[in-house]
């Protein structure tokens, strides 16, 4: 029988957020063992208080792993780790919920052969719907005569995770053997890891199963991709990590043109926003100097790009 195991790093600060996510969980409508690993990236809020909250059905189990706070990367690693014996694993942010039918439609991809599965997201409280509003003109899909709900990709997935919210950390779920030894780089501690590992996975060409149905709906807890407000060292660093994880991008779609040309577009309009912000950022005297330098390194032509915004924003003040 297969295994299914659910990766949720853990961090906030309001209770009763992760038992929201966990009841999401409890009722999924799979008979299959289900392992949930809590990654506890040293929450505020203990991850044994809200475990306590959800009743399981027999089939789940639940483990906690604690650790130092180290960011959601490590987090998911630490996860993956504790679940080698898994046959799918899938992955949940501690301040989202999934539909009941999420892990049964993922059982139903995976029994008709296919590597990885992704599905509609949808933010709460507006109804924005990720895939309805970034691929306007639709995905190339073929229809699935097991699922109505369901289309095959016909294009290669990694034309997709480079740019746009194609899949979401809490709304994919793929076959263990496809992750193999890859992993979140831990490095990128605030942005730019989730679409860097599904990139890496998308390099593996897995064959991929989209459903038009919502099976994620993406909460309001702690997201630290959000704090920090414009202008401050977070944000700076954001753009650092997010610049950073498309230049690691490159060598991964170097044999995929659309993607790599994907890619190239990012990282131009990843600098431009870096630049942005670390403008604002320097009015305030918390400017992140060391790690701005070594992605200046990292990316030379970053120098150009801060320069030319400098420029135009002294031309500006004059006028």
């Amino acid at each position: 029988m297969p295994v299914f195991g659910v990766v949720i790093p853990y961090y906030q600060r309001r209770a009763g957020v992760l038992a929201a996510a966990l009841n999401s969980v409890a009722r999924q409508d799979v008979g299959v063992p289900v392992t949930v690993v809590i990654v506890d990236d040293a929450s505020p809020i203990a991850a044994e208080t809200e475990v306590e909250k959800v009743e399981f059905p027999g089939n789940f189990s639940v483990q906690i792993i604690r650790q130092e706070n180290a960011g959601p990367g490590a987090a998911r690693n630490r996860g993956i780790d504790a679940l080698a014996a898994a046959d799918y694993i899938a992955f949940l942010d501690s301040d989202d919920s999934w539909a009941p039918y999420h892990l049964g439609s993922a059982l139903t991809a995976f029994e008709n052969g296919f590597d990885y599965y992704t599905a509609e997201t949808e933010e709460a409280g507006s109804g924005f719907r990720y895939l309805a509003n970034f691929f306007k003109e639709g995905l190339p899909l073929k229809p699935a005569g097991f699922a109505s709900w369901a289309g095959e990709l016909m294009e290669p997935i990694i034309n997709f995770t480079v740019a746009g919210p194609f899949s979401t950390s809490s709304t994919f779920v793929v076959r263990n053997d496809v992750i193999g030894t890859t992993r979140f780089d831990k490095a990128l501690r605030t942005a730019g890891e989730d679409g860097l590992f599904r990139t890496m996975l998308a390099a593996k060409s897995p064959r991929t199963l989209v459903s038009s149905r919502v099976d994620a709906l993406l909460g309001e807890g702690v997201n630290i991709f959000s704090e920090g407000d414009w202008g401050s060292r977070e944000a700076t660093m954001r753009a650092i990590y997010f610049l950073r994880s498309r230049l690691l991008m490159r060598p991964v779609v170097e044999s995929f043109p659309v993607a790599k040309a994907k890619v190239e577009q990012a990282v131009r309009s990843a600098r431009v926003e870096l630049c942005r912000s670390a403008i604002a950022n320097l009015r305030r005297g918390d400017f992140p100097l060391s790690q701005f330098f070594q992605i200046c390194r990292a990316d030379p032509l970053l120098l150009f790009s801060v320069t030319g915004a400098l420029s135009a924003a002294r031309r500006g003040r004059r006028s």
